[in-house]
């Protein structure tokens, strides 16, 4: 019967072991994950994704086609001195037919500021056109930051109809000024807490 407890207590102990192992290296995969996100997200923190532009406009010379496209749908006035473009591609897959929808472009911006400039002035112009179609110009960044953005959406829009000034850092933090003070949230369920409190 001793030998029958020891034994148990042996099992006990390496199972606990076990346990407390597997949630160290639970811990430890989680931690890479989101370092491994965070430096990709940062990779592309100078990229433009560009949605909506027809296919084989770039006659095959992308770095020569986007300034003269970017310069036409904002305004050549915007743009003082030339845009450096590291690299630009259309996305992975295989070319569509003309009736589907083109694949998007992605490119990186030597200079932040440019891809900045080029956010700032689609949002304030709002719909643009290129060859007779809506194009549509978005920050390119993971699936998982893009559902993490995506989520203030209904909150933004709120704050939008009221007038309300905001940003949305990256990866997803809201930014609202209200009587010249500004308020930051990371969660949505926050700032619309605050949108009741405050602003409705």
């Amino acid at each position: 019967m001793e030998d029958m407890g020891n034994t148990l207590s042996d099992t006990i102990d390496r199972v606990a072991a076990l346990e407390h192992n597997q949630q160290l290296m639970t811990k430890k995969c989680k931690t890479l994950q989101e370092k491994c996100a965070d430096f990709e997200n940062r990779s592309r923190r100078c990229n433009l994704r560009f949605v909506g532009v027809v296919e084989d406009l770039e006659k095959g010379n992308m770095l020569t086609f986007l300034p003269v496209f970017i310069r036409e749908i904002l305004g050549r006035e915007n743009f003082d001195s030339p845009l450096v473009i590291d690299r630009a591609h259309r996305s992975l897959g295989p070319k569509p037919a003309s009736t589907d929808r083109p694949r998007s472009i992605v490119a990186c911006f030597h200079y932040f500021s440019d891809r900045q400039k080029i956010l700032d002035l689609a949002k304030s112009k709002g719909k643009l056109v290129y060859d007779g179609r809506q194009v549509h110009i978005f920050p390119d960044m993971t699936p998982e930051v893009g559902k993490m953005r995506a989520a203030f959406n209904d909150i933004k829009r709120k704050l939008r109809d009221a007038g309300v000034s905001y940003s949305l850092f990256f990866p997803a933090k809201l930014v609202v000024t209200v009587k010249g003070e500004r308020h930051s949230f990371d969660s949505p369920q926050a700032a619309e807490s605050f949108y009741q409190q405050h602003v409705k």
